[in-house]
């Protein structure tokens, strides 16, 4: 097979080894991939400016709520409803969800289970609702939880406003495990916005929960609101809560909510965006020698590293700036 050396930077963690790295798990069905510190293609995301050492292909991939920057990449993997041919969609929550899937061995959500086993399973659920959330930025959701705490107990395990005495994180079977005990999750996102969609909502469906859901407005082009409580469906968060509560005491309405399938009938099935992906790797790397690489274009290579550094600069100042005041 023909060999590619590649890099992984700024990512949430480290994605320079085979193990828990999908990108090489897809590259590595058509080409020998090799970690590289002279890398032909550089992947990178947003928690860093690293790339900006690499002038080779640059590929972007955003978990978060921000844009690409087609001055900094040659392409880019989103979570965005964005027409651009260097772009692909392929939002977190399908990369959880393969991951899930391939590392895990859990049970698909495609799978249909007699109402018997639903219902059995849903009263195995020994506790109410549970928030698991390690940014403290998004006001929406930290109220959120504040206000149903009030009125019936919302266990809290990330870093933020824990209250288990432990903290989980995130794409492990742990979480998946410690959230089966629960019939609600909050699942609010960092942010709002169209297509935006992470892991915040397949966690808990995957667990057999029902999610409280608020972010992507446009969640019900994939997700099936039947199959969870969605907060655009509600005209305030009162009328959200006394329907929620509602479930909470009627096995009958839980058992019609969990029998609904999680995705809409118009949904891209996640085999069809694992194979739109590969195809886009594929496409990229069969055409690197031709590509005119955005890092060789000197003038546009050296704006956008200053803009970059600069509103780091800015963000730096203005957070010191929010602690001292």
């Amino acid at each position: 097979m023909e060999k590619i050396r590649v890099k992984f930077v700024d990512f949430w963690t480290d994605l320079d080894k085979p193990e828990g790295n999908y990108f090489y798990e897809l590259l590595s069905r058509r080409y020998t991939v090799e970690f590289s510190d002279d890398p032909e293609i550089v992947f990178y995301s947003c928690y860093g400016k690293e790339y900006l050492k690499y002038n080779c292909l640059r590929i972007f991939y955003s978990p978060e709520n921000c844009r690409p920057d087609f001055t900094g990449c040659d392409y880019a993997i989103t979570f965005d409803y964005n027409q651009d041919p260097r772009h692909l969609r392929f939002p977190l929550w399908a990369l959880y969800y393969l991951g899930y899937l391939k590392w895990f061995r859990v049970e698909p959500l495609e799978t249909r289970l007699p109402d018997e086993e639903l219902l059995k399973r849903w009263k195995q659920k020994s506790k109410f609702c549970c928030f698991i959330v390690s940014n403290p930025k998004s006001r929406k959701r930290v109220d959120f939880f504040r206000k149903l705490d009030k009125i019936k107990r919302v266990d809290s395990a990330g870093r933020h406003l824990n209250n288990i005495g432990y903290n989980l994180k995130g794409g492990t079977i742990e979480k998946l495990k410690f959230i089966r005990d629960y019939k609600f999750v909050i699942s609010f996102e960092n942010t709002s916005h169209a297509g935006y969609t992470t892991e915040k909502i397949l966690e808990p469906l995957l667990a057999g929960c029902i999610p409280i859901y608020w972010g992507n407005p446009l969640v019900d082009k994939e997700f099936n609101t039947a199959r969870f409580i969605n907060y655009f469906d509600f005209a305030t968060e009162e009328e959200l809560i006394g329907f929620l509560m509602t479930v909470d005491q009627d096995d009958n309405l839980a058992l019609r909510m969990l029998k609904a399938g999680c995705f809409t009938e118009k949904h891209t099935p996640v085999s069809r965006m694992e194979q739109d992906l590969y195809e886009f790797l594929v496409k990229i790397v069969e055409s690197r020698h031709e590509q005119r690489l955005v890092a060789a274009n000197k003038v546009v290579s050296l704006e956008h590293a200053i803009r970059v550094r600069t509103n780091t600069f800015v963000a730096k100042l203005k957070h010191y700036a929010k602690i001292g005041s």
